[in-house]
């Protein structure tokens, strides 16, 4: 699905560069970008394309409706949505919106999105708006050249706007970076990750609903903190089954978790390979 209205005027520039079978592959790609100078009339509502569009605003402001969630796009502000799902960009309360967008390819995204997006869309302001422009210009003029260098130049722009996006969402300036709560609740599953611990006792222990927990968790941390803790008991396993003789399932106690099966579940699907085999080849791993 796409409609559209492309109320622009004449000084806005849309960069595309050609298709070709023999672009080099990236980490980051993006084909189109745009800085458009949109009138009161503007909006674009699309479904179904198979990347992610960035959006930035530079004066004025938007609104995004997505299933996500509808939000306001002011100055200094961006957010990244999926153009697989519904989504409808237009400007805001009949005035006008200055933004630079760009639509990127999925592949190096991914694995940024479930970080950005966790409960919800929304707009995200930018700890270093300026830096972030400047690298917004030079990836349209990288999009324009179309040369060989210039897919480079994209993929290293791209990588560096989508982690400053990451990184203003998870430590705002303004805000105290991080929560020191978490971060005590951090220290605290790790010193005890040994223990018959749960998310509900922790959370409780620090005075969150165990809902508002994980969110603030996940967002400071990168991990869920049910995640987090499986984390620290298969860190603390690695270095038993490398430094002791102990048999698996004493070692599965001793970590934390129910039973050995549950250990050799959870180990593998961490590491890859089952606790047996990490310690018969543990000349060739970290036990961090």
């Amino acid at each position: 699905m796409l409609n559209y209205c492309l109320d622009l005027i004449e000084k806005s520039r849309w960069f595309v560069s050609a298709p070709s079978i023999s672009r080099p592959s990236f980490p980051f790609s993006a084909s189109e970008a745009g800085l458009f100078y949109a009138g009161p009339r503007y909006f674009t509502e699309r479904s179904e394309k198979d990347n992610y569009l960035l959006l930035f605003t530079l004066a004025g402001m938007g609104e995004v409706h997505t299933p996500r969630g509808d939000f306001e796009l002011h100055t200094g502000q961006a957010a990244l949505i999926d153009c697989m799902d519904y989504h409808l960009y237009r400007t805001a309360s009949k005035k006008s919106w200055t933004f630079l967008w760009a639509h990127i390819d999925r592949n190096g995204v991914s694995c940024y999105a479930p970080l950005l997006f966790q409960d919800r869309n929304d707009a995200i302001t930018l700890n270093d708006p300026e830096r972030f422009t400047a690298d917004f210009q030079a990836l349209c003029y990288a999009i324009e050249q179309d040369v060989l260098f210039s897919h480079a130049d994209i993929s290293n722009r791209l990588s560096s706007m989508v982690t400053h996006l990451l990184s203003s969402y998870l430590f705002p300036e303004g805000h105290g970076g991080e929560n020191p709560d978490i971060e005590q609740a951090r220290k605290y599953i790790q010193l005890h990750c040994a223990e018959a611990l749960t998310i509900d006792e922790v959370a409780k222990q620090f005075h969150f609903s165990k809902y508002h927990f994980i969110r603030l968790f996940k967002k400071q941390v990168g991990l869920p903190p049910y995640e987090y803790l499986i984390g620290c008991r298969i860190r603390l396993s690695k270095k038993l089954l490398c430094n002791t003789s102990e048999s698996i399932s004493a070692i599965a106690i001793q970590v934390g978790f129910s039973s050995e099966s549950n250990f050799i579940h959870q180990f593998r699907t961490t590491v890859g390979i089952t606790p047996g085999v990490f310690r018969k080849n543990s000349w060739n791993f970290s036990a961090d």
